[in-house]
């Protein structure tokens, strides 16, 4: 063998062993869970605070590894929320009167497009940045009760999350399998609300239709996030 084809052969060992990792291409499955807060205004006079204070988002990340550093795909999220000072006040004021009886809540769907990139995914801590968009769904429920009558009223904001900016570290348990906290922070707007009611709903009036006065909020997630890759795997370095 000459000098030329040994330096060939050493040129394309390295380059094998640099393209190694611990995780193939192939689809990727991946869950979060957390807890959000919201941030902003959900329109001109009100903050989004207002109208539910927190959340606790369960999230499903489906994807696929183009290569073992990037991974595209979507996600769909659904967030258990707890209403915020101004929904809850009412439904004090409700639970106060007499033959009266009402509960307040909140939850919030979320579902788009993301990308992330790993940064060494053939070690054992694996940092990750993303980015993501998608569509917002509000909701806001109050179901009281009176005088034998009972009836559930919901009131909806939606609008388009504009940006989704992630970032994690990846504890790689196994070969393919990844555990780690995660952060994100995204940036959206109600454009349009429905309300809708079920039940006993004399007096009230289901309405749909632009928000006048929009605004920007933002959520920022924090939580723990799993993931799996399905392909060959390979050894996991130190």
């Amino acid at each position: 063998m000459n000098k030329f084809s040994m330096v060939g052969l050493g040129c394309a060992l390295v380059v094998s062993s640099l393209g190694s990792s611990a995780h193939a291409t192939g689809f990727e499955l991946g869950g979060r869970l957390g807890y959000g807060i919201p941030l902003g205004k959900a329109d001109g006079d009100s903050d989004l605070s207002d109208g539910i204070s927190g959340m606790v988002p369960l999230q499903l990340d489906l994807g696929y590894r183009a290569t073992p550093a990037l991974s595209v795909g979507g996600y769909l999220m659904y967030g258990f929320g707890f209403a915020g000072n101004t929904i809850s006040d009412r439904c004090d004021v409700a639970n106060a009167t007499p033959g009266v009886s009402a509960s307040c809540g909140a939850h919030d769907l979320r579902l788009g497009l993301q990308a992330q990139y790993h940064f060494i995914p053939k070690r054992k801590l694996d940092p990750w940045v993303g980015l993501g968009l998608g569509y917002e769904w509000l909701t806001l429920t109050v179901d009281a009760s009176a005088a034998g009558q009972h009836a559930d009223v919901s009131s909806t904001g939606k609008g388009f999350e504009f940006i989704n900016l992630q970032g994690g570290l990846d504890f790689n348990l196994s070969p393919g399998f990844g555990l780690g906290p995660f952060l994100s922070f995204s940036v959206g707007q109600y454009s349009s609300t429905s309300s809708s009611c079920s039940g006993d709903c004399t007096g009230v009036t289901e309405t749909s239709g632009d928000v006048a006065d929009k605004a920007i909020h933002q959520w920022l997630l924090l939580g723990v996030r799993g993931t799996f890759v399905f392909g060959d795997q390979e050894p996991i370095e130190d």
